[in-house]
C-alpha cells in the first residue's frame, strides 16, 4: 500500500515523537524529509546501516566533525527511515541518569539499552565522568544493537575520553577489532 504525502507526513510525525526527536524546526525539516540532501554525514550514517543489515553483530558507529554539518539532523533522519524503531537521545541524558536502582532511571537504562537503533547526539558534552557512555555503547554493541554516535570531538580526543578506563578497553575492542569493516567517519 502507498501513502499519499499526507499520510506519509502524519505517520513520520507520529515516528518522531515516539523517536523522542527534538522539536528543533531545522532538525525536524531533514528528518521528516524523504529525500533530504546528501550531506556527508547524512551519506556516514545511511552507509552505516547499509554495512550493518542483514548481519547479526551490534554495530556503533560515531559521525563526528565541526558543528554545523547536518550530523544531528542525519541522525534523526535515520531514526525515522531506518528499519526497525528508533529512539533519539541526548548524551547528556546519559550522563545525568545513573544507574542506580531507581525505577525511572532503569526504565530509561532499559529503553536505551534494548531500542534496535539508538541515536546518541553529541558525546562529549556529557557531565562527570564518560564511562556512562561507554558503558551504554559497549552493553549494545554485545546485545547486537544498531547505535549510531554524533560528535564534535575529533578521533584522539573521542578515543582519549571513552577508551580508557575500565570499560574503555571493552569498547575499544568492539569498535576497532570487531567490527573493522563498518563505516570510518571520524576524522
Amino acid at each position: 500500500m502507498k501513502l499519499n504525502e499526507r499520510q506519509y507526513q502524519e505517520r513520520t510525525r507520529s515516528r518522531a515523537f515516539e523517536a523522542r526527536i527534538p522539536e528543533d524546526e531545522d532538525l525536524r525539516a531533514v528528518a521528516l524529509d524523504p529525500f533530504p540532501p546528501p550531506t556527508p554525514a547524512l551519506t556516514a550514517v545511511r552507509s552505516a546501516l547499509t554495512w550493518r543489515a542483514g548481519r547479526r553483530c551490534g554495530c556503533v558507529v560515531i559521525v563526528g566533525g565541526a558543528r554545523g554539518l547536518g550530523k544531528s539532523a542525519a541522525l534523526a533522519w535515520a531514526m525515522l527511515h531506518a528499519e526497525g524503531c528508533g529512539l533519539y537521545v541526548q548524551a547528556p541524558a546519559v550522563g545525568a541518569t545513573p544507574r542506580n536502582g531507581f525505577s525511572t532511571n532503569e526504565e530509561r537504562w532499559q529503553a536505551w539499552l534494548d531500542a534496535p537503533l539508538l541515536g546518541l547526539d553529541d558525546a562529549g558534552t556529557e557531565a562527570g565522568e564518560p564511562e556512562a557512555v561507554a558503558s551504554l555503547l559497549w552493553q549494545r554493541y554485545d546485545r547486537g544493537r544498531r547505535t549510531l554516535v554524533t560528535t564534535n570531538l575529533a578521533r584522539a580526543a573521542f578515543v582519549e575520553r571513552y577508551f580508557r578506563g575500565e570499560i574503555g578497553p571493552r569498547l575499544a575492542d568492539r569498535l576497532v577489532n570487531a567490527q573493522g569493516g563498518a563505516a570510518d567517519p571520524l576524522p
